[in-house]
């Protein structure tokens, strides 16, 4: 029946050609369906994961730029608010940086809301009081810090736009609820693993489920023996990595008790001394087991099993399921006012000011929201 098409080369009318044929003949399946939201989605949070990449390139400068200077401090995370402020207020003064605590420390007036975590964390400090900055070395970190700023406020305000979309569509916002009481799982990897997977329905197993999201293990065979491998990387990339990072905060981070919780302290009493990569893998599969039964029933998480559980209490909460919050949009409204003080942005400054004027409509407009829940 196949050997009528045509054999031999080939062009784009050929192909067309043989695949109208293969329809006529009931020979082709039907494909993934595409939902438009979900691709938009899906665009959405792997624009925020790019502008994530920038981030962390940008803080690995400026702690490469700090350390040629000798400054070397331990534990200071530059996604933090209080560091970054006081590292504008650092760049501002030709002075080392002893004589700039000492500044904040009598002046009163001097980062106000951010004096208490300064000195809760001066001790990281106190070695490298002598040391100072170049004028090369804090045009960098002046420069780097901008960007910083204007990257961190980018980021917070595509988590609005997600939020926009998700309130637009009840189910949707439900389903990212449920996926948000897995533990381990936060609000905006829930959001994401739906825009990944589209309609659960696709999968008719949890096998194969679990070999779209990388969490199986290969299966070689060699000699009629059956070895297990590492795990298969022809998957979903970013579904792989939001699993093992769900992983690595149900081991470490997680205080909450529940079943989950008791079976990633089990996993990690028993194979703990092979390798804590093996124990967070394992893990893994276990909450995209569980994420793949939530989706099936559209219940939320229940961690603990034999005890009264309230469908309506929890389909309640999950219609205020949001993002974000007031003080996010502060946060990324103070990061924009930090970078509006820099005149030499040149064009940046039409963005800026943009971002700023829609940071300040969804201030005001959050703030109705809170008044009128209250």
């Amino acid at each position: 029946m196949l050997q009528a098409f045509q054999i031999g080369k080939k062009n784009d009318k050929i192909d067309a050609e043989n695949l109208a044929r293969y329809l006529a003949m009931g020979l082709l399946k039907g494909g993934k369906p595409v939902i438009e939201v979900i691709e938009d989605l899906k665009a959405i949070f792997r624009m925020a994961l790019r502008i994530e990449k920038d981030r962390t390139a940008l803080k690995n400068r400026i702690k490469k730029t700090l350390d040629r200077a000798g400054i070397r401090p331990k534990g200071i995370d530059l996604n933090l608010e209080w560091v970054r402020e006081f590292l504008h207020y650092f760049l501002e003064r030709a002075a080392n940086l002893g004589e700039v605590i000492n500044q904040i420390q009598t002046d009163l007036e001097v980062l106000k809301s951010h004096r208490h975590k300064i000195f809760k964390n001066v001790n990281k400090f106190i070695p490298y009081f002598e040391f100072t900055l170049s004028s090369a070395q804090r045009s960098m970190i002046r420069q780097d810090l901008v960007e910083l700023d204007f990257k961190t406020a980018r980021k917070r305000l595509l988590a609005v736009e997600i939020d926009q979309l998700i309130l637009e569509r009840p189910a949707l916002r439900q389903h990212s609820f449920n996926l948000s009481t897995i533990p381990g799982i936060s609000p905006f990897s829930a959001v994401w693993i739906i825009a990944e997977i589209g309609n659960i329905q696709q999968f008719h197993s949890v096998k194969s489920f679990l070999t779209y999201c990388g969490c199986s293990p290969r299966i070689v065979s060699s000699a009629g023996k059956v070895y297990s491998a590492h795990i298969s990387r022809h998957s979903n990339t970013f579904l792989r990595t939001i699993f093992y990072n769900a992983a690595v905060v149900l081991c470490n981070f997680e205080k909450k008790e529940s079943v989950l919780k008791e079976y990633a302290r089990q996993v990690i009493k028993r194979k703990r001394p092979v390798s804590m990569k093996l124990v967070y893998c394992i893990v893994a599969a276990k909450i995209a087991k569980i994420t793949f039964a939530v989706l099936k029933t559209s219940a939320p998480f229940n961690p603990r099993y034999g005890c009264d559980f309230n469908k309506r209490n929890f389909k309640d909460r999950g219609s205020k399921f949001s993002l974000t919050s007031k003080n996010l949009i502060r946060k990324a409204r103070n990061s924009l006012r930090r970078v509006e003080t820099v005149q030499e942005l040149g064009l940046l400054d039409v963005h800026v000011s943009n971002l700023a004027g829609q940071l300040d409509l969804l201030l005001k407009e959050k703030s109705l929201v809170i008044r009128s829940e209250l």
